[in-house]
């Protein structure tokens, strides 16, 4: 099993790699449904992490979508 901080360490080079992440795409990524744990941890590092809602056009529910 992966350590907390090396997949906090894949998910901020995820995203400095340009890429933008949402929680769903984070579960077979990283093998996590903590996202959001994540980023926030990343954030107080002093990572500026963007979030911005989306919505899934098909299903009108919104989501979060993070980037650098």
């Amino acid at each position: 099993m992966e350590s907390r901080e090396s997949t906090k360490a894949r998910i901020l080079e995820h995203l400095q790699s340009g890429y933008c992440l949402t929680v769903l795409e984070a579960v077979p990524l990283f093998n996590t449904i903590d996202l959001r744990k994540y980023i926030s941890m990343l954030r107080k590092e002093g990572n500026s992490i963007k979030g911005e809602w989306d919505t899934n056009m098909m299903t009108g529910k919104r989501f979060k979508v993070f980037s650098l």
